[in-house]
């Protein structure tokens, strides 16, 4: 029954007017019982998180929006790490964010500089990892942020794929391909506010076989990123008119 429900709202793109037809109450029952999120988000203690995904799909603006929140909501010493020298953009704005929020940036040019600061930073309670978004058939990438993660031992080390609500579904589980081989744990769905259908929030757990810890749903720094909760995305798809905010 549930491969027949999450294959009716990849189908039907989680259009309610079409979900009116299958009874309201199993049909949530059964939703929720398929998105999987993470219930540890935000926890206590030290924390070192590394962000991966495709290009575009707001890994950096997801950073800013978890080191506002450690930083300003809960006192947390943070500090970010890029290793994404391929956009000055992307450098430039951790920049201005980071001194907004008086926040420690590091550039990691290879993997030398990366256990340099990660020594550096052994104090801070929360070091957030940037990664470039390239192309999901980038091997070659993929290995070099392989070594990356896996060359300096981080107890505790999280790995956050984040993926856009507006991608395809043949896309995500693409992308979920190619970077599987870094041992993602957790999914950071983006863009909520921008989505048109939520049936992806079904469509990406089932894919992915990972639990959804966070979801965007806006631009603003600090805010619009919170704990993914089931039974909230599950108002997403049976209501696709919710207002996210």
């Amino acid at each position: 029954i549930n491969n027949e429900i999450s294959s009716y709202i990849e189908v039907t793109g989680g259009n309610s007017l079409k979900l009116q037809d299958l009874n309201t109450g199993i049909l949530e029952s059964l939703i929720k019982g398929l998105i999987k999120t993470e219930k540890d988000s935000f926890k206590s203690g030290k924390s070192r998180s590394i962000f991966i995904g495709p290009p575009g799909a707001g890994k950096t603006t997801t950073i800013l929006k978890l080191a506002a929140h450690y930083s300003i909501e809960e006192s947390k010493d943070t500090a970010i790490i890029t290793t994404d020298i391929y956009r000055s953009g992307a450098i430039e704005q951790l920049k201005v964010y980071s001194k907004m929020l008086d926040i420690p940036v590091e550039v990691a040019f290879n993997v030398r500089d990366f256990e340099r600061i990660i020594r550096k930073f052994d104090s801070k309670d929360v070091i957030l990892v940037d990664s470039a978004g390239r192309s999901k058939r980038d091997k070659e990438y993929v290995e070099t942020l392989r070594k990356f993660i896996y060359t300096i031992p981080l107890q505790g080390l999280k790995v956050y794929l984040v993926v856009s609500i507006m991608d395809s579904s043949r896309y995500i589980k693409e992308v979920f391909e190619n970077y599987k081989i870094l041992y993602p744990n957790f999914i950071i769905v983006s863009k909520l506010d921008e989505a048109t259908s939520f049936g992806n929030l079904i469509n990406i757990p089932v894919l992915t076989d990972l639990p959804i810890a966070y979801v965007t749903t806006g631009q603003d720094i600090p805010g619009d990123i919170e704990v993914a909760k089931s039974d909230k995305l599950a108002s997403f798809i049976l209501n696709w008119d919710v207002d996210v905010k």
